[in-house]
């Protein structure tokens, strides 16, 4: 039953960090996520673009799938956490 949870939880946690980036850098809300990380790293110190990449590409990879396993789930919520609290108080 939980495992049916992870793929909304991600959806829920992308558009905070959608909405988080769009009012603090103006990056529009319906850029790639590649693009949205190649304006980010600049501006985010724990960031270099090899990571940005992977998880630009990691994250469209699940976003693009209909289920996503709790491994997934925690690496990239972490992954998420951490980048929506440097946008929040950079």
């Amino acid at each position: 039953m939980k495992g049916k949870n992870y793929k909304s939880a991600i959806l829920h946690q992308v558009d905070y960090l959608k909405e988080a980036i769009r009012e603090r850098y103006g990056i529009p809300y319906d850029n790639s996520w590649q693009k949205r990380m190649e304006h980010l790293v600049p501006t985010l110190e724990s960031l270099s673009t090899k990571d940005a990449t992977y998880f630009a590409q990691e994250l469209e990879t699940v976003l693009n799938k209909d289920k996503i396993n709790k491994y997934q789930f925690l690496t990239l919520s972490a992954s998420i956490e951490k980048i929506r609290e440097e946008v929040e108080t950079r």
